[in-house]
C-alpha cells in the first residue's frame, strides 16, 4: 500500500479564511493565499526515490495577531531572594574574606590627593583582572612605594614597571594598558579619569565590569553591579540568573535587584565565593542556603576527591583481575600435586571448572606508541606520552627539550636572577620566584595533629602522619605481603619485584632497566658523564654514592649522620636510609 504524503505546515493569515474556504469547496485551494516559512533548503545529495525526506513546516500566527501567553518571558525577581540574602549577609558578617581587607576599594592612598586616588582606584582594578586579590594588593602597595601618579608611571620604563606589578596574571599586556591609559588619561582627561561608564570602556584594558566597579570606588556613583567570576558562579548556582556570561549576569540581576543593594550584593556575593561557595570544592555542608535553593541537577564536573576516587577503584580492579590469576595458578598447581596421575578423566574434569577458566570482568585492549612500542591502557596517557618524542633543541645549549619545557628552559639561560622582595632569597628563574613564593611565603598552613610540623599541602601532611605516627600501611601485597602507605608504592612494587618489567632500555647496549634513574645512572658508563664534582680537588664521579665515599676516604669528610634509629641507636646521614635499615630490626 503506497504512504500518503504528509501535509506540509504552512502560514496562514487569519484575514483570508473565507477566501481559502470558497477555494476549497470548488476543488481547487488558491495556492497565491498561503507563505511558505521558513525557505526549503536546498541539498547537494542524491535524492532517493523510494523516501523523500520532508521538511516540518510549523504554523505560525500573523504579526499582528496576540502572541501565545506561555512564550512571554518574566523577568521577575526569583523564589525566596530576600531570604538568599539574609542568609548571605550571615555569612559574611564578620566580613574576613580576602577581598574585605585586600580588594581594589582597599589599594588607594588615602592621603593623596583626589585625581591621584581615583588613578590608583583605575590601576587597581586593571590589575585585578584574572587575579587574586592579595597579588593585586601587594602590587599595588609597590606601586605606591615607587610613587604611583600619571607622571611617574608615565616616566617609568615598561622593564622597571613590569617588575612592581609582577606576579600578576597577564603582567606584559597590563603593562602596556597601564602605560596607554595613563597617557590617553593626561592628553585628553587633564590628568583624571573619566566621570562616566562609556568613556571609562574605551580606554584600553578596561571592560564593563571594571568601569562599574570604578565608578563606585572613585567617584561614589551607582551606574551597575560589577560582576567578576565569584559573582557570575555564585548568582547561577543560587537560581537568580542563568546565564553563560558575567556580561548578561550584569543585565539579568539589575532587571529585578533594587538598585539600593547593588553595591552591597557585589561584596557579599565575590567574599562568598572566596570562602563556602568555591568553584572546586564547595562547601555546601556549611551554606545556609542549600535548604532555600535546592537543586536536582547533578554536576557534571568531577571533583578532585571522585577522580581519585576513579583511579583508586581502577588500581583495586586490576590488583583483583592479578589476584584471580595467582589464585588459578595456584590452584591448578595443588590438584596436579593431590591428583593421581593415572585418573587424567578427573583431571580434565576440573580443568573445565568455570573457577578455573573465568576470564575477569574487565580487560582493556592495550594501546601501543608507534615509536617506542610502548603500551598504554588508555588514549589519553598514550597521547599525553607522545609529547615526549616530540623534542626540539635548545638555540643555546643544544640540548632536546620537549615542546611544552622548551621556552623555559631557554629562559633559564638568557633571564638575570630573581630576587624575592618577601625574604631576600635569589632564584634562578620567575618560575623559581613564582614558586618559591607560594611555597614559602603562602599563607595555608597544614598542621600534623601528633606533632609540630606544618606542611603546605594536606596530601604531604596526611602521608606525614600515616608513616610517623599512625604506622598505617593499609596497602598490602598479596604475593609477598609487603605493606605500603600508598597504592602509587605498591604498584611500583608489583612491578618491580613480581612482575619483572624492565620498561627502560639503554640505547646503547639494550640493557633493560626497572626506572628512568637507574638507566641514567647505567648511561652514564658509556657517555663518561660525571656530574657529582668534588668540591675539594675537582674529581667527578657518576653516581652521589662515590662522591661520599671519596669525601670520607680522600678528604675525611663526613656527613652529620641526623637520624637515629629507636631500635639500635645508629645514625644515618638521611631517612632513605634509616627506612632501608628499619628494615633489618
Amino acid at each position: 500500500m503506497k504512504r500518503a504524503p504528509r501535509n506540509k505546515s504552512v502560514k496562514i493569515n487569519q484575514s483570508d479564511d473565507v477566501a481559502s474556504s470558497q477555494a476549497d469547496q470548488e476543488g481547487k485551494p488558491d495556492l497565491s493565499k498561503f507563505k511558505l516559512t521558513p525557505k526549503p533548503k536546498l541539498s547537494n545529495k542524491p535524492s532517493n526515490p523510494k523516501r523523500i525526506k520532508r521538511e516540518h513546516i510549523k504554523i505560525e500566527p500573523d504579526s499582528n495577531e496576540a502572541p501565545n501567553a506561555k512564550n512571554i518571558k518574566k523577568n521577575g525577581a526569583p523564589d525566596n531572594w530576600e531570604q538568599t540574602l539574609d542568609n548571605l549577609r550571615e555569612m559574611r558578617k564578620n566580613f574576613d574574606a580576602p577581598v574585605d581587607s585586600m580588594g581594589c576599594h582597599k589599594c588607594q592612598d588615602e592621603t593623596a590627593s583626589p585625581e591621584i586616588t581615583r588613578y590608583q582606584a583605575l590601576l587597581s582594578l586593571m590589575l585585578s583582572s584574572q587575579t587574586k586579590d592579595h597579588v593585586t594588593h601587594t602590587a599595588m602597595m609597590k606601586l605606591q612605594t615607587h610613587g604611583c601618579t600619571i607622571d611617574n608611571i608615565l616616566a617609568t620604563s615598561d622593564e622597571k614597571l613590569g617588575e612592581l606589578i609582577y606576579p600578576v596574571s597577564f603582567w606584559k599586556n597590563k603593562v602596556k594598558y597601564i602605560k596607554k591609559t595613563t597617557d590617553i588619561l593626561k592628553k585628553e582627561h587633564d590628568g583624571d579619569i573619566p566621570k562616566t561608564v562609556a568613556d571609562l570602556c574605551k580606554l584600553p584594558g578596561v571592560g564593563p565590569k571594571m568601569a562599574h566597579l570604578c565608578m563606585q570606588t572613585a567617584w561614589g556613583e551607582v551606574t551597575g553591579i560589577g560582576v567578576d567570576t565569584h559573582v557570575h558562579r555564585v548568582s547561577n548556582r543560587l537560581g537568580w540568573v542563568n546565564t553563560k556570561t558575567p556580561e548578561a549576569t550584569r543585565k539579568s540581576l539589575e532587571e529585578w535587584l533594587p538598585k539600593e543593594l547593588w553595591t552591597e550584593i557585589g561584596l557579599l556575593l565575590v567574599g562568598f565565593g572566596q570562602q563556602i561557595c568555591q568553584p572546586a570544592k564547595p562547601q555546601c555542608a556549611t551554606c545556609l542556603n542549600k535548604s532555600v535553593n535546592p537543586t536536582d541537577e547533578i554536576s557534571t564536573v568531577m571533583c578532585l576527591k571522585c577522580r581519585l576516587n576513579l583511579n583508586l577503584a581502577y588500581s583495586i580492579q586490576q590488583n583483583m583481575i592479578k589476584a584471580e590469576e595467582r589464585f588459578k595458578e595456584k590452584l591448578v598447581s595443588k590438584i596436579k600435586q593431590e591428583l593421581d596421575p593415572l585418573q587424567p578423566e578427573e583431571m580434565e574434569v576440573l580443568m573445565k571448572e568455570d573457577v578455573i577458566k573465568k576470564e575477569p570482568l574487565f580487560k582493556p585492549e592495550p594501546l601501543s606508541c608507534e615509536i617506542c612500542g610502548k603500551c598504554f591502557l588508555s588514549k589519553h596517557i598514550l597521547t599525553r606520552h607522545r609529547y615526549n618524542h616530540m623534542r626540539k633543541k635548545c638555540p643555546i645549549c643544544g640540548k632536546e627539550i620537549t615542546q611544552s619545557n622548551l621556552r623555559a628552559h631557554v629562559e633559564a639561560h638568557t633571564c638575570s636572577p630573581q630576587i624575592c622582595e618577601l625574604c631576600g632569597a635569589t632564584l634562578k628563574t620567575k618560575d623559581n620566584l613564582r614558586q618559591h613564593i607560594f611555597y614559602s611565603h603562602n599563607d595555608s598552613r597544614h598542621k600534623c595533629e601528633y606533632c609540630d610540623k606544618v606542611f603546605k599541602r594536606r596530601t604531604h601532611r596526611d602521608a606525614h602522619q600515616k608513616k610517623e605516627h599512625l604506622g598505617e600501611a593499609t596497602h598490602v601485597c598479596d604475593t609477598c605481603g609487603k605493606k605500603f602507605f600508598s597504592i602509587r608504592n605498591l604498584n611500583t612494587h608489583i612491578k618491580m619485584t613480581h612482575l619483572k618489567l624492565r620498561p627502560y632500555a639503554c640505547e646503547f647496549c639494550n640493557s633493560k632497566f626497572s626506572s628512568s634513574h637507574a638507566m641514567k645512572t647505567h648511561r652514564r658508563q658509556h657517555t663518561n658523564e660525571t656530574p657529582y664534582k668534588c668540591e675539594v680537588c675537582g674529581e667527578g664521579f657518576r653516581q652521589r654514592v662515590s662522591l661520599k665515599s671519596h669525601l670520607k676516604s680522600k678528604h675525611n669528610i663526613v656527613e652529620s649522620k641526623t637520624c637515629e634509629c629507636t631500635v639500635c641507636g645508629k645514625g644515618f646521614a638521611s631517612k632513605v636510609a634509616l627506612y632501608t635499615h628499619a628494615r633489618l630490626h
